[in-house]
């Protein structure tokens, strides 16, 4: 592993690790891992190092403000504090305090701190197959990441090389979407809204969504979960992640029913979005204890990412880093597209009778990475068709018109961050 601090387009200085097989000629595919709401990119190391023992570079990082992002005169303070668990938590408070509140969600998690490892996985592997892995909020960003960032006009032909999106547990988190919304809303209004702004910190390990975040992060997400359209609710953010869903050589979302935070039909409703025109969205459901041919080890909402734990030691569910009970809903049947066309080399096929994730579902990431390959006998497989999308702008029109109904009665709908003023403009701002 190699760190680096790339410095983004204002200067931010990024912590970045490179995992790389041992010699340059053995890169077949590069990888850039994007993290969980409130997960560290360290989390993900030990998966990123297995990729690159399969020929395929990785990148991880921390976006601004999170995990070793974060400025030099901080970074010297937490080495300072040493093991003082306590004096480090005051540190890093006292960190998210002081970033700026303009630096949101989109204008600089997306636009700027994933905008910059993209640009160096281009730089550095250029012509090799490129998959963005998000994982949860990760999956998200993948789409809302700007257009002209994943497919630069400026490429040369012998630079264009396939983009591949692989979305896991990134699903419409909506609050409606809980089976008991109701509580799902009083939770985040009182343990996350009312806190973000007496604190100015987005209180996420409040509701177990790992470690805390920057004021303006937290607003903007916050502005997703209360509204139906979910990452999709700026109308620019909607149309690019349609056009960036539509353009990339596979989009590929893995779900699994031991996800404690996303269901299935948080899946099926924020798949419905995208552009479906190009017929290269699929998504594969996987209940582990079912899988075929044989049973899987726990997977759930970023278990999946994890090593197997050796026999008798403890399963890793304290590091559920995004198992907010805010998110289960309900589970829906759909009918199953059993497509036939199982394309890919025979590596795509689940192994006999593995049970570890090394074997089974770190195989799977693997040979998407590698060839886009798809597992389609683990679990229930579907590829998406046009007649599958949702009626976005009925959805838009309806949440408008209720949220013009709150103000006229003189109420602000919860969420409703987008519209303050000063706001308003960052949101907008593509840097």
């Amino acid at each position: 592993m190699v760190h680096l601090s790339l410095p983004t387009p204002d200067g931010f200085p990024l912590s970045v690790d490179c995992f790389t097989p041992p010699a340059p000629s053995q890169i077949k595919a590069s990888c850039v891992i994007i993290n969980a709401t409130g997960v560290q990119a360290r989390f993900y190391h030990d998966f990123a190092r297995y990729l690159s023992q399969h020929d395929i570079a990785v990148l991880t990082f921390d976006y601004r403000f999170s995990g070793t992002s974060l400025p030099q005169a901080v970074l010297n303070q937490l080495k300072q504090a040493g093991d003082d668990e306590v004096k480090r938590d005051d540190i890093f408070h006292a960190a998210l305090v002081s970033c700026p509140e303009k630096w949101g969600l989109m204008s600089h998690w997306t636009q700027q701190d994933l905008g910059t490892v993209v640009r160096y996985a281009q730089e550095q592997w250029r012509g090799k197959p490129m998959t963005l892995l998000g994982n949860s909020l990760g999956g998200h960003l993948a789409t809302l990441l700007d257009e002209e960032i994943l497919f630069p006009s400026s490429s040369s032909s012998t630079d264009t090389a396939p983009v591949r999106i692989l979305n896991v547990c990134g699903g419409n988190a909506y609050w409606q979407n809980n089976p008991r919304p109701e509580e799902a809303r009083f939770a985040f209004d009182e343990l996350v809204v009312k806190p973000l702004e007496t604190d100015r910190v987005f209180r996420a390990s409040a509701l177990g969504l790992g470690y805390d975040l920057p004021y303006g992060v937290g607003r903007d997400w916050l502005a997703w979960f209360y509204h139906p359209l979910f990452s999709l609710q700026a109308k620019k953010d909607e149309e690019n992640a349609r056009r960036v869903a539509k353009r990339c050589e596979r989009y590929l979302y893995v779900g699994f029913e031991d996800d404690e935070s996303i269901s299935k039909n948080m899946m099926l409703l924020h798949l419905g979005l995208l552009d479906l025109s190009g017929n290269n969205v699929h998504s594969l459901w996987v209940d582990p204890p079912k899988a075929k041919p044989e049973a899987w080890p726990k997977c759930g909402h970023v278990t999946s990412f994890q090593l197997q734990r050796k026999k008798g030691e403890q399963e890793a569910e304290e590091h559920e880093a995004s198992g907010a009970e805010g998110y289960q809903a309900a589970e829906e049947d759909e009918d199953e597209d059993n497509n036939d066309n199982n394309e890919g080399s025979s590596s795509s096929k689940p192994p006999p009778s593995h049970l570890s994730r090394e074997e089974t579902v770190f195989i799977l990431y693997r040979d998407y990475i590698l060839h886009g390959d798809i597992w389609k006998s683990a679990g229930e497989f579907r590829q998406w068709h046009p007649d599958d999308e949702r009626d976005r702008h009925q959805i838009r029109r309806d949440e408008d018109e209720r949220r013009r109904k709150l103000r006229a009665e003189g109420k602000r709908a919860t969420g409703d961050f987008a519209e303050d003023e000063e706001h308003e403009g960052t949101a907008k701002a593509r840097l």
